[in-house]
């Protein structure tokens, strides 16, 4: 399974670095919607990380791409300005994806 990143510039840039090949830069929400859309059509993706301003910016968009698939499991990343949502999310999706809740 393939990771997807989907998010600036600076993201991008990070997520390359990191050995992510698949780091799409994406300049606005249209952009975005788009290279998420055909990432979920992609049987060989596993996970989508995505920027959490994007994400907030696109809420219900992916509610109706995640309604009722196993995968990929979205994976709200904090931008350079840090957390909007704080550990919450990632707890809750490593507790839906493993079964058992983390202490952060």
């Amino acid at each position: 399974m393939k990771i997807i990143a989907i998010g600036d510039k600076d993201m991008v840039l990070g997520f390359k670095l990191a050995g992510i090949s698949s780091a799409l830069e994406v300049n606005n929400p249209e952009e975005a919607k788009a290279a998420l859309k055909d990432a979920f059509q992609r049987r060989d993706v596993g996970i989508i990380l995505i920027s959490e301003r994007l994400a907030e910016e696109l809420r219900p968009f992916i509610s109706k791409l995640v309604e009722g698939a196993d995968l990929p499991i979205i994976v709200e990343v904090p931008g350079k300005e840090g957390t909007r949502t704080g550990g919450d999310v990632i707890k809750e999706l490593v507790k839906r994806a493993v079964g058992i809740e983390i202490k952060i």
